[in-house]
């Protein structure tokens, strides 16, 4: 069968020169090679040692990785793991070029994949540092605003405590919220006269126990119909879950907050015992 020359039983040391062009690596004769040979021998694919015979050409028992063997039955040949020859006693290819190409290929499919999945993981970075940078902007906006505990029986004013009107006794209105009846609702909080009030259900509702609002910018801006503005700040919400504003109209002489209502179009004030409605109003919103 034409392939590899037979080895000279009085040189066995002696690789044939075609021998050791296409497997330069190999640094011993294998015409003492077995199938069962368990002596440490380099992979002539990979060219990593092989510490045992893990797969052999059953003709000239060129012994390489069982592995890499695979990766080139991928790319080359079909073979049998079990019957394998190698391709120059099957006659497949007579060209060291031909095996350096198909290793060329094999290689830069993994050079490929290696760089897909780095492609990958760097989008995944760019994504998180994304959501980070987001995150690190909205924790920014609400540390410019927090809610504070307050009672109106002694409670001092904390720093940066937001004002939204005056009495009709000229009295500070500062902004506030509170829980009453199952919805959180905006309140109007009066230290000067240790008292604080919601609207709800048509009447005017004392509180003693809420929130008072701390920020370090913030401004009223014009609006009607229940509309809101951009940067709006959510004061509370219905027992149901709609949110409610902050909102102030002036009224016999005050400025007074209260709770902007979306869906009654309405700013409602408390005020002398009532719940007072005003479709045009002031909306409280926080500036960046």
């Amino acid at each position: 069968m034409a392939g590899w020359p037979k080895f000279p039983s009085s040189s066995p040391n002696d690789l044939p020169p075609a021998y050791s062009e296409l497997y330069p690596s190999l640094s011993r004769s294998i015409n003492d090679a077995a199938p069962d040979d368990n002596l440490d021998q380099v992979c002539q694919i990979c060219h990593q040692p092989i510490h045992g015979a893990e797969a052999k050409c059953t003709v000239c028992f060129l012994t390489l990785h069982s592995t890499c063997l695979e990766r080139i039955n991928n790319f080359v040949v079909d073979v049998d793991l079990r019957t394998w020859k190698c391709k120059k006693c099957t006659k497949t290819t007579n060209r060291v070029d031909d095996i350096e190409v198909r290793m060329l290929k094999i290689q830069n499919e993994h050079l490929m994949k290696e760089k897909q999945s780095l492609e990958r993981i760097v989008a995944k970075l760019e994504k998180r540092i994304h959501n980070l940078k987001a995150h690190n902007g909205r924790q920014e906006t609400e540390e410019d605003h927090h809610w504070v505990n307050f009672s109106t029986l002694g409670s001092a004013l904390p720093k940066n405590i937001v004002q939204g009107g005056v009495d009709v006794d000229r009295h500070p209105i500062y902004v506030g919220r509170a829980h009453y009846s199952g919805d959180l609702l905006p309140a109007k909080v009066i230290p000067g006269k240790k008292a604080a009030y919601v609207a709800y259900d048509g009447k005017e509702r004392q509180v003693y126990n809420l929130e008072v609002l701390c920020a370090k910018n913030s401004s009223w801006l014009l609006s009607h119909g229940g509309y809101t503005r951009p940067g709006a700040l959510k004061g509370g919400y219905t027992s149901s879950g709609e949110s409610l504003y902050i909102g102030r109209v002036r009224h016999k002489g005050s400025l007074t907050v209260g709770k902007i209502h979306p869906s009654h179009h309405v700013c409602y004030i408390p005020f002398d015992g009532k719940e007072i409605a005003y479709s045009e109003y002031e909306v409280l919103v926080l500036q960046a």
